[in-house]
Parts: structure tokens; C-alpha cells; sequence
């Protein structure tokens, strides 16, 4: 988002009717954008009962068409969920692109406590590192410590 300083806009909406599954998704969005969005919403409501026929699902589809890209600097950006509100998978991203620097962009419920890990990193496919593998710690030394300026002397 050249110019403005991005916002986050969040969305959820259900997929595949009656039994589907839930999906959240968080993109990147400009101050500029954001004030066109809600005229696009405005321009979807009834003047009078302000009922707005436009869905979320329709606001996912109009952001993409204005190249707006999933993006969330604090969890995933895209959450599938089951009815029930169990997470089935989480994707994390960066400026578009599948990328998490501290575990797997994707991670697939499996059932029975088990995942399903994909490692991205820019949107390109790398290996888990050796810290993803169970019973298997990576320890590095701590830095040495800058030498230290002595305090001031106060007044006396």
C-alpha cells in the first residue's frame, strides 16, 4: 500500500451453504481505500431501511478487485473454521505472500491433535527447521553485550 500507511480490514463470511465452513481473512488496506469502501457499501444499502444487500463475501471480492492483498501482522490471515468453530486450517501472510518467521504459514487440522505444517517464508516453499522436529531443542549463545557506559555522576 504505497502512500497511505496500512489498515487491516477483517472479514468473515460462511462457505458451501448448510454444512460449510466459516472463513476469515484479514487484508491490508489504505486509509483512501477504506473511505472507498464504505461508499461502495453505502451504494449497496437501502436509503430508507439501510438494509445493504452487498455481503461481506462481495466486499472480499471488490478489495481483491482493487489488488488489496491478505496480510496480518499479528496471526493468520486466513481462518477456515466448521460449523462449530473449530479451526480446520490457518494461513499466515505478509504483503500477499504465504510467510510467518516463527513457525508454519500453514498448519491443516488433522484430527487426533494432529497437524498438517507448510514453512513459507516470502511465499516461497522452505524446510521446517530443526526446532519443528519433536524432542529436538536449537539453543544459539546470546550476543555479547555492548560495553556499557558507567553512569553519570550525580550532583553532590
Amino acid at each position: 500500500m504505497s502512500g497511505d500507511q496500512a489498515l487491516h480490514i477483517t472479514l468473515t463470511y460462511v462457505t458451501g451453504g448448510y454444512g460449510g465452513s466459516t472463513i476469515t481473512r484479514t487484508y491490508a488496506i489504505s486509509e483512501g481505500l477504506l473511505n472507498e469502501a464504505q461508499l461502495w457499501q453505502a451504494s449497496h444499502c437501502d436509503e430508507i431501511s439501510h438494509y445493504c444487500k452487498a455481503t461481506s463475501k462481495d466486499l472480499k471480492e471488490w478489495l481483491e478487485s482493487k489488488g488489496c492483498q491478505l496480510d496480518s501482522p499479528d496471526g493468520p490471515a486466513l481462518i477456515r473454521r466448521t460449523n462449530n468453530g473449530g479451526v480446520l486450517e490457518k494461513h499466515y501472510y505478509r504483503n500477499g505472500k504465504l510467510h510467518r518467521e516463527d513457525g508454519p504459514a500453514i498448519v491443516r487440522d488433522q484430527g487426533d491433535s494432529k497437524t498438517e505444517d507448510e514453512y513459507y517464508r516470502d511465499g516461497v516453499r522452505t524446510n521446517p527447521p530443526l526446532s519443528a522436529m519433536p524432542g529436538v531443542t536449537v539453543q544459539r549463545p546470546l550476543p555479547p553485550k555492548a560495553l556499557e557506559k558507567p553512569p553519570a555522576p550525580g550532583p553532590a
